[in-house]
């Protein structure tokens, strides 16, 4: 028996390397032709198309890097990823449906919830997602009613006085412990929920600080 088992083994290495040569010779090949999985093979800057280039929704099963929270936070204002923007306040998030132009405060649902930043220099323009098919697309803007506050609404995406927003960080966190932030509009002042008219505005606050902050809720790569 001891012979026989001596013999089957010889048998059976020569095959076993030529296996693994081949194995071998099939991850050199697929190291070859597979690209490099990273954050910038991964993610489609808008920059790259420009702020009026259409955005392409995630596909499912398509392969993502983990990231970690603070590296996907940095990835959406980098312009690369995918947002909700969350009124920490209200337990709302921003929505611009297509046959509306004034933001709403919405549910976080839908491609009416999702943004993008779009860096200009030290600001962004905020473009909304919610029809990636249409070649014109849409960013929110400041419009200044009579008699009213001035409101965010849909606007084309321009880089101007109306449509640029500085981010700053605010001190506290929302409900999920995400770092929250001030939005505000140079010209305009800062962005603001009224919780009883169920609006968003945007008014000039002097010294007194900003009563609304807002995170960013990752919904994944453009």
């Amino acid at each position: 028996m001891p012979v026989v088992a001596k013999r089957r083994r010889s048998k059976l290495l020569p095959v076993t390397a030529a296996a693994v040569v081949l194995l071998a010779g099939a991850g050199v090949a697929l190291a070859r032709y597979l690209p490099a999985v990273d954050d910038a093979t991964v993610d489609v800057s808008i920059s790259r198309g420009g702020p009026g280039a259409a955005a392409s929704p995630s596909k499912p099963g398509s392969l993502e890097p983990s990231l970690s929270a603070a590296d996907k936070l940095a990835s959406i204002m980098r312009g690369n990823r995918r947002t909700l923007i969350h009124i920490a306040e209200a337990d709302r998030d921003l929505a611009l449906e297509s046959h509306y132009t004034e933001v709403q405060g919405g549910d976080g649902t839908g491609l009416k919830s999702e943004f993008a930043l779009v860096p200009v220099g030290v600001d962004f323009m905020i473009q909304s997602l919610h029809d990636p098919a249409t070649a014109e697309q849409s960013c929110l803007g400041v419009k200044i009613i009579l008699d009213e506050s001035a409101r965010l609404v849909q606007t084309p995406c321009e880089p101007t006085k109306a449509t640029l927003f500085s981010i700053g960080r605010a001190s506290g966190t929302d409900d999920k412990k995400r770092p929250t932030y001030y939005i505000s509009n140079d010209a305009y002042g800062f962005v603001q929920w009224s919780d009883g008219d169920k609006v968003l505005f945007v008014e000039e606050v002097g010294d007194a600080p900003p009563l609304t902050t807002f995170s960013f809720v990752d919904r994944g790569p453009l």
